[in-house]
């Protein structure tokens, strides 16, 4: 009979793995040497992520939460509502590294989505992102497009490059968004 999976260790192991990955960019480094940087074992991390793969998607999902508090920093720094997502936008689109992570993110979850576990947890997280674009932008249509128009720039950026694309979508959908609110 296994013993449970200790949820405190596979937290900090986690943790610890998305550091690492952050520092190198990406997904793609051989489980050996990611046990190595994190000083822990393969075995360890196969014991409490059950393989890679889960342990890659749970790398992905733990990024989205990562963003999620970016945002909160970036909105307790004072950015009034109407710069705060551009701000975030500057900033994700800035990072060369965070970027190789979130097309690696979105590949993972792309290819996992349609598991029921995942897409509940998916849901949760949009519900998480939602709660907290609605402490700025308190209107819940306002929110949930808010929102799809930051995941479908973000999209279109890691697809093509282009962060210029989004910025500008981003800011006619406040100055819009704005004049209507008058």
């Amino acid at each position: 009979m296994s013993r449970p999976v200790n949820a405190a260790i596979k937290q900090k192991m986690l943790e610890d793995c998305f550091k690492v990955v952050l520092k190198h960019g990406t997904f793609d480094l051989g489980i050996h040497t990611l046990a190595e940087r994190i000083e822990s074992s393969a075995r360890m991390i196969i014991y409490h992520f059950g393989s890679r793969k889960n342990l890659d998607l749970e790398l992905a999902l733990y990024l989205d939460l990562v963003l999620m508090e970016k945002f909160k920093e970036f909105a307790m720094q004072g950015h009034h509502k109407e710069k705060l997502l551009p701000a975030f936008w500057d900033y994700v689109t800035g990072d060369k590294k965070l970027t190789a992570l979130l097309k690696l993110s979105l590949d993972h979850v792309g290819n996992t989505g349609k598991k029921p576990h995942i897409q509940k947890t998916l849901e949760a997280q949009t519900r998480l992102w939602l709660d907290l674009i609605r402490n700025y932008y308190p209107r819940k249509n306002q929110a949930e497009f808010m929102l799809l128009l930051m995941q479908g720039a973000l999209i279109d950026f890691l697809m093509t490059g282009n962060k210029q694309r989004g910025k500008a979508a981003i800011s006619t959908m406040i100055s819009l968004k704005f004049e209507n609110s008058k």
